[in-house]
């Protein structure tokens, strides 16, 4: 009678995990049938795969999509020292070789097919968030997982989970998913949000998978002290151009200027002269070997009625931001 018992018990407990696991993978699957639509997720010749284990190779897919350099990865394919490495993910591996973001396992190979651990995966993430664990400013990359249950990135009920050896592609798109949510740091705005904003992404496929949704503008840096004072912006005639002001010079390293339309996400324009829209300084004056300036000219406002909201932000890099330092006030040209 005993044996006929535990017989029903384990049978019952068999059946019980395996209905958990197939609605935890059947979660998951949605999860990934929303990364795949925004181009960020694309399975293997196996489908989606979500049991298997992630290969090194794999996340660092993974990464560059999530940086939204994919494309760029694949019309530079820069070259790297790693023989392991097939044709197909050679442009990735480049990439982040390039811009110093990955490392192999030895000088000559970069581990393509060896498992990944979750916490490797982990810090690709943090630092997609704008985190550091150069000189651990932010974190240390061996308690990655710590500090990302610390912002809200793990559950901690998950957090043995990624304290194993092991990650599965399961791990890997719920991690992925639910970074698209987080704010990149220093920001309310979150990772997905930035993402639409570069056009890396689809706005309107992230908001119908429920993965973005249109920020209030006011709230977008709203965590950044206003340490610029007043920011003023006057249209230059009829011009598609404008002129935005501020009280006093500042030192023109790193300067960054984002424009929100008729109360839209803010959108960083850039310096770039063959954009539809983009900015230049005004004229430089020099205290030393440092430049300062005052007056912003930013081109392609189309005068057409709209309203235009301009802020602008000093950050420690020219390049990705690192350290947001402070913004103006927000500047409205109506």
């Amino acid at each position: 009678m005993k044996k006929i018992l535990s017989l029903i018990l384990a049978i019952s407990i068999f059946i019980s995990c395996s209905a958990f696991a197939a609605v935890d993978i059947s979660e998951t699957t949605k999860r990934a049938d929303a990364l795949k639509a925004l181009g960020l997720f694309k399975g293997t010749e196996n489908g989606y795969d979500l049991e298997s284990n992630a290969t090194r190779v794999q996340i660092a897919v993974t990464l560059t999509r999530l940086l939204g350099k994919e494309e760029k990865a694949l019309y530079q394919n820069n070259g790297h020292p790693f023989g392991d490495v097939p044709d197909w993910a050679s442009p990735y591996i480049g990439w982040l070789y390039e811009n110093y973001m990955i490392n192999g396992i030895d000088n000559y190979n970069f581990g393509t097919d060896y498992i990944a651990e979750p916490k490797q995966f982990v810090a690709m993430i943090l630092r997609t968030l704008g985190y550091s664990d150069t000189n651990a400013l932010d974190f240390y990359y061996e308690s990655a997982v710590d500090f990302a249950v610390n912002i809200g990135l793990i559950p901690y009920s998950d957090i043995a989970i990624y304290k194993s050896d092991v990650l599965t592609r399961k791990m890997m798109v719920d991690l992925q998913y639910k970074a698209l949510s987080m704010p990149i740091k220093n920001s309310r705005r979150t990772l997905a949000q930035k993402l639409c904003n570069d056009v890396i992404i689809s706005e309107a496929i992230a908001e119908s998978v429920g993965i973005a949704v249109k920020p209030n503008p006011a709230d977008i840096f709203a965590d950044v002290p206003e340490l610029y004072g007043n920011l003023y912006a006057k249209r230059k005639g009829s011009s598609n151009r404008v002129v935005c002001s501020l009280d006093s010079a500042i030192e023109e390293y790193a300067i960054r200027i984002y424009c929100s339309v008729d109360n839209g996400a803010y959108t960083e324009i850039p310096r770039d002269y063959g954009s539809s829209m983009y900015f230049e300084y005004g004229e430089l004056s020099w205290r030393g070997a440092a430049g300062y300036v005052s007056d912003f000219t930013v081109h392609g406002v189309p005068n057409n009625g709209s309203t235009y909201k301009f802020i602008l932000l000093k950050t420690s890099s020219t390049g990705n931001i690192y350290d947001i330092f402070g913004k103006s006030k927000e500047a409205t040209l109506r």
